[in-house]
């Protein structure tokens, strides 16, 4: 059979198909997910150099201490933002219709400048060069806020640790003198008198500062420069003797000098007035925790006695002897008490 020159061209085409000329693929799909892969991490790599060469000699941004961004400071502008903070810094404690201001020098703290400014520098500094890497990025995009429907997303700043000293013996000394202003002694109820009347003083409840909370409080405020006001805790100390049992104990004296005492000698009467026997009670006690009891003072009643003493003429009457030659005694007057 005769072939013409096409059918034989033909045959050998498909003989040899992989000579055909094929149209090259500028990406496959795996090219272009390698390259989606890459793409944020190159992208991140050359934000964190130019990063890294704008802060040269800076504190990186989104660096914080003392509550105040430092980033994009030299470490000697930071020390002067840390200096004027400390200065004015003044920690607020708040109580009982009472305010107290302390300051970092009233509370005895004191803090290592150089090593807290040498802890913000070396930030993004002085790990790995991944983890330098990734928190260089973490700090750069914490200046920004994404903002996903009502929700707002962002990297969080770092907060340099507060390396400090206490003093405790002046922070100590503060809380005594706290502690002198704070604290209340419990008091008794009492009973006083005047005239022909009885007053029931009321107790009165104590009041004692709650020291080792505050101390702990004061330390976690001000190591972490929080402004918002401390809140003194107390506890109660309640009287031994409370109202109820002191008025019952008035009402008990009120009915014994309310009636009638009548006092007779040699054909005289004598009434004292019920405001002369409420003088003579006195309201005493064992010790700090037993109740009040009420006594008879005969020590008060003496004025009284005096006085009807004056008016029966009944005195007393000293006993008198003379010495003759300085050694007989001879009575002149007997004595009468």
């Amino acid at each position: 059979h005769a072939y013409s020159i096409t059918e034989t061209f033909d045959k050998d085409k498909k003989k040899f198909k992989f000579l055909e000329s094929k149209k090259p693929r500028l990406f496959s799909w795996h090219g272009s997910f390698v390259i989606l892969l890459l793409l944020p991490i190159m992208l991140a790599g050359l934000v964190s150099y130019f990063y890294q060469t704008h802060n040269e000699g800076k504190i990186y941004s989104g660096v914080n201490t003392f509550g105040v961004d430092v980033g994009g400071k030299t470490k000697e502008e930071a020390g002067k933002i840390i200096d004027s903070k400390i200065a004015g810094y003044k920690l607020n404690i708040e109580g009982e219709n009472q305010k107290f201001e302390a300051t970092y020098s009233d509370l005895g703290i004191s803090y290592d400048r150089e090593k807290i400014l040498a802890a913000a520098y070396n930030y993004g500094r002085d790990e790995s060069v991944f983890t330098n890497f990734f928190n260089r990025a973490k700090r750069f995009f914490s200046q920004y806020e994404v903002s996903l429907g009502s929700k707002n997303f962002s990297f969080q700043k770092h907060n340099v640790n507060l390396v400090y000293v206490v003093k405790e013996e002046k922070l100590n000394k503060y809380l005594a003198d706290l502690e002198s202003r704070v604290n209340i002694a419990p008091k008794d109820s009492q009973i006083t008198t005047s005239g022909a009347s009885m007053q029931v003083v009321p107790a009165v409840f104590g009041r004692k500062l709650k020291t080792a909370e505050l101390k702990n409080s004061i330390l976690v405020a001000s190591t972490s420069f929080e402004s918002a006001p401390l809140k003194i805790q107390t506890d109660v100390s309640s009287p031994t003797i409370l109202d109820e049992k002191t008025r019952e104990l008035a009402e008990k004296a009120d009915k014994v000098t309310s009636k009638n005492v009548t006092l007779s000698y040699q054909g005289k009467t004598y009434v004292p007035t019920k405001a002369t026997l409420v003088s003579w009670i006195t309201f005493t006690r064992a010790n700090d925790s037993s109740p009040w009891q009420m006594v008879i003072d005969s020590v008060k009643m003496g004025p009284y006695f005096d006085s009807m003493g004056k008016e029966i003429n009944i005195y007393s009457i000293p006993k008198k002897i003379r010495v003759e030659n300085e050694t007989k005694e001879i009575i002149t007057q007997e004595g009468k008490d």
